[in-house]
């Protein structure tokens, strides 16, 4: 899946870089494992492979292609995430914006800034940062985070109808 392919490379390179870095955002030299990012604005956003330019993320902690894994993510206002799921419990903490978040058979959200969702594993969900300014929240995956592109009948999409489809105007009015 180039998605995943995408989102390992930029967390495993932002982990390698953080390494390099880490007694300047608070690592401790004593306390294997440990990292501190003191504020979000200091992370190092990248794109990924297989989705929209206005959504960028950074690793923070854990390989997402291997097991439990912490991401930042960086969505401009307006930008949409289609209809997907994951493999793994989705855990997300919004820090700056408001977003509002579609799960099927479930309703629709608006998440603040200090919003706490967990999604469970294959819970059909759709995202959009509303807010003028970037929403930025902290996503964890409890096991490989994978990404599945749907339609909103279900039908698993490809990485490419799945961001024409984030690009269509319809898709940006839910």
């Amino acid at each position: 899946n180039l998605l995943l392919a995408g989102i390992s490379l930029i967390a495993a390179s932002s982990m390698h870089a953080w390494a390099d870095k880490a007694p300047e955002i608070g690592a401790a030299k004593d306390l294997p494992g440990f990292v501190m990012l003191k504020h979000f604005s200091e992370a190092k956003f990248s794109t990924v492979p297989g989705l929209p330019e206005c959504t960028k993320m950074v690793g923070l902690h854990g390989d997402p292609s291997k097991g439990p894994s912490t991401l930042m993510v960086r969505m401009d206002g307006g930008c949409v995430a289609t209809y997907h799921w994951h493999s793994a419990n989705e855990e997300m903490i919004i820090l700056q914006g408001t977003a509002k978040a579609q799960i099927d058979g479930q309703g629709t959200y608006v998440l603040k800034t200090g919003s706490y969702m967990v999604l469970p594993a294959k819970a059909k969900h759709r995202f959009k940062c509303i807010s003028k300014k970037p929403c930025i929240l902290s996503d964890g995956a409890d096991a490989p985070f994978d990404v599945h592109n749907i339609d909103e009948t279900g039908k698993e999409m490809t990485t490419e109808e799945a961001l024409k489809a984030a690009a269509d105007p319809a898709n940006l009015k839910w």
